[in-house]
């Protein structure tokens, strides 16, 4: 496996990610919030989960589909401290 070191991982990129991916929430909260279309409470939860998609996207160009299972199963264990 190779796994790339946290000093090549940048902060920045990931930043950006999840500001992209953000964006179309943004724009579908603001429509809600005017009225032209109704709130939807999904939304919310599913825009809490832009973090880890943009996590995934990045770690798989990075190092690949192996090490994303690696993390969704990192972030399952509930006896990891």
């Amino acid at each position: 496996m190779n796994l790339t070191p946290l000093n090549k991982r940048s902060l920045l990129n990931f930043c950006l990610l999840e500001l992209i991916l953000s964006v179309p929430f943004w724009v579908i909260h603001a429509l809600a919030g005017a009225g032209v279309i109704s709130n939807l409470q999904m939304l919310n939860a599913t825009w809490s989960l832009t973090p880890m998609k943009a996590a995934a996207i990045l770690i798989y160009r990075e190092d690949g589909k192996e090490r994303v299972k690696q993390l969704f199963k990192r972030c399952l264990d509930y006896r990891r401290n």
